[in-house]
């Protein structure tokens, strides 16, 4: 496994992915979902945190996963979720070292280990439920990825057919509004401040989307502290340090923070 500082002696050496070249962000992200307990702050030690939970939580079949690329490739209807693994990648259990238990049917009766093994596996994860598709109203502002960035967007028509939005530019200060066709998938709602009212307040280190000031772009942050009841104290990631040696605090307004993740 790579480097990328002197507290990377604790990288599992026996896992083939280097998670030291990851981005910073992909990192924080990784690690703000599954909830680690790392440093986000030193990028070593979030390296290493990362890369043990995916050793020991994830089990890969690298030649089904491969297979099931080809599948893809050819027909994209074709790959279906088999055994309780989809495409090859199955969560592990919490034993140590990442191993599954055998059933009591695997330790008597070896002929029958393949067919229990598929059962229980299949039984610990349950079918996806089918997700609502609930249309954004025309009007409504949102956050809208476009290529790599967030920025600030607003509903102007939903195309039925394509199954898609058609957004334009919110910025103040643009001389031309730029129209765009999105996926829902794409596009997060902001709240409106009568929303607000009936929410409950981010809690401090939670990690959000966040306008930055002045702009029309949205950037990963933290928050930080609750200004007062319209606006958040944030930390962007990435930006400029204080005299403390801390990412300075800026305050944002509590409509331009995306909530959902990211």
């Amino acid at each position: 496994a790579g480097g990328g500082g002197g507290r990377m002696n604790s990288y599992p050496r026996e896992l083939h992915v280097d998670f030291s070249k990851l981005r910073t962000n992909t990192l924080r992200r990784y690690a703000w979902y599954y909830k680690l307990s790392a440093n986000a702050d030193v990028r070593p030690e979030l390296a290493s945190s990362c890369a043990k939970h995916f050793m020991v939580h994830l089990d890969v079949d690298e030649g089904q996963v491969l297979a099931n690329f080809e599948a893809y490739i050819i027909n994209p209807n074709s790959v279906k979720r088999s055994g309780g693994a989809l495409n090859g990648v199955s969560h592990a259990s919490s034993a140590p070292g990442g191993k599954r238990p055998l059933s009591a049917t695997t330790t008597t009766n070896s002929s029958s280990s393949s067919s229990s093994s598929s059962a229980a596996s299949t039984a610990d994860e349950p079918p996806a439920k089918k997700k609502r598709h609930v249309q954004i109203p025309e009007g409504r502002l949102v956050a809208a990825k476009v290529k790599d960035n967030y920025i600030l967007a607003r509903i102007t028509k939903y195309v039925k057919r394509k199954k898609a939005y058609r957004v334009e530019d919110a910025d103040e200060m643009a001389r031309e509004r730029v129209s765009f066709e999105l996926s829902q998938d794409q596009l997060i709602v902001l709240p409106t401040e009568e929303e607000l009212v009936s929410r409950k307040a981010l809690p401090k280190g939670a990690r959000v989307l966040a306008r930055f000031p002045k702009t029309s772009t949205f950037y990963p942050a933290t928050i930080a502290k609750r200004a007062d009841k319209n606006k958040y104290g944030v930390r962007f990631d990435d930006d400029e340090k204080g005299p403390d040696g801390n990412i300075r605090v800026v305050k944002v307004n509590a409509t331009e923070v995306a909530i959902e993740s990211f």
